[in-house]
């Protein structure tokens, strides 16, 4: 599941162990901890229901097989495509994950991960590269189509997402959805070679083409253009470079100068050249060195503008808006002093947002920016419609990372 804060670290009790003597327990030393297992018990429960809920609900659409169904060519896109959704130009349209191919597919799939105990954690790739195994929301099994959206899951991802882009409609607030594309998404090269020729269509793919009405933002096809200049992704780790959320954000400020004129300000940020970054494997654990390839960074043309930051401890930061702000740092608001625009975004989001953060900052004058929490078993997701009418920003951007399309949403309670 998705960690949602820093491991070790617990509230605030308010109470204080008395010292022992001779090295023994107190006995308020011993209450102490005992009166945390009912706790602990109850969070343990909570993840082993929602494994096994969704473990349930995956067996059942793999007995089934059956991808969503394409929705009618008459149907109209929510946003307009050519500047919100232009499409993969090398699309894998087959998928050997249904039909009379499955079983020859599993045949590969089970001598080259089931019997390979280190493959449910991580899976080598080419030149290098390495990829999270299933442990990270079926990441593998995503990035290979194995793993898809049953028709009942594409459903509830269309009914969460057009709710709140129905109650922001009637607030006046726009919405678009951002959808982080996944490090396979845009190196599928760089897979493993006896994986190339498993690829399928994925949730990604599924969800575009059984929602038009959805209003999301595909920015897959720039990715894959830009890596040509500049790593918009390193091998060892799976979030998008600084370099990959300017070109990202690029597509994104283009979609929504094509929904209303009052956002023809955002432009793509400026700059000559792309530098490199370091940047830690997120493997290292299972003996993978820092990765050589470096982030790609933009080396900016001008200075950025300054903006000043409020954190979720009450800190207030002067920085310029090319600094980004941790998703541990939530929520927070910012205010830049030469934004492009005097527009204000409300973004819900997830680590991605580290990088993609000096973009939005730039952008507008005013940000808040809140986790969404998607996937997490012991943190709600936050009440969109309500914080937007609270906040009332001009947009509501949805900042989500492509693999986390695994876990279906899960409303905040009434």
């Amino acid at each position: 599941m998705t960690a949602v804060g820093p491991s070790g670290l617990r509230p605030d009790s308010g109470f204080e162990e008395p010292k022992s003597e001779g090295g023994r327990l107190t006995w308020a030393q011993r209450w102490h901890r005992v009166r945390l297992i009912p706790l602990i018990l109850l969070i343990v429960a909570a993840i082993v229901a929602t494994l096994a809920g969704y473990q349930t609900r995956q067996a059942i659409a793999q007995e089934q097989f059956e991808p969503p169904e394409v929705a009618p060519a008459s149907e109209e896109p929510r946003l307009p495509t050519a500047q919100c959704q232009p499409g993969l130009v090398d699309t894998v349209a087959e998928s050997p994950w249904t039909g009379d191919e499955r079983d020859a597919s599993e045949v590969v799939w089970n001598e080259q991960i089931r019997s390979n105990p280190d493959a449910q954690l991580y899976v080598p790739g080419q030149d290098g590269w390495v990829f999270w195994g299933d442990t990270q929301a079926n990441n593998f099994s995503q990035s290979l189509g194995r793993s898809f959206l049953s028709e009942e899951e594409s459903e509830e991802w269309g009914d969460y997402f057009r709710t709140i882009d129905e109650g922001l409609s009637a607030q006046g607030i726009d919405f678009v959805i951002q959808i982080v594309p996944a490090d396979w998404s845009v190196y599928p090269e760089h897979l493993p070679e006896w994986a190339q020729e498993l690829r399928g269509p994925t949730a990604f793919d599924y969800l575009l083409d059984a929602h038009p009405d959805l209003p999301i933002v595909d920015a897959r096809q720039d990715l894959r253009d830009a890596a040509a200049n500049g790593a918009v992704y390193a091998p060892g780790n799976s979030h998008w470079s600084p370099y990959g959320a300017a070109i990202g954000w690029e597509r994104l400020a283009s979609c929504l100068g094509a929904v209303d004129d009052k956002y023809q300000a955002l432009a793509p940020l400026q700059f000559s050249s792309v530098g490199d970054m370091p940047v830690i494997s997120e493997f290292a654990a299972y003996g993978f060195p820092t990765t050589d390839t470096g982030w790609g960074t933009p080396v900016l043309d001008q200075a950025p503008p300054k903006m000043q930051a409020t954190i979720n401890d009450g800190s207030v930061l002067d920085a310029d808006a090319a600094k980004g702000l941790d998703m541990l740092q939530l929520p927070a608001t910012t205010v830049t002093d030469g934004a492009q625009s005097d527009l204000r975004a409300f973004i819900v989001r997830d680590s991605q947002g580290n990088s993609a953060g000096p973009t939005w900052q730039t952008g507008f004058a005013e940000t808040k920016q809140l986790t969404s929490n998607l996937g997490s078993a012991t943190e709600q997701m936050p009440d969109v419609l309500a914080e937007a009418a609270d906040y009332k920003p001009d947009v509501v951007i949805f900042e989500m990372t492509e693999r986390y399309l695994n876990w279906i949403p899960v409303p905040p309670a009434e």
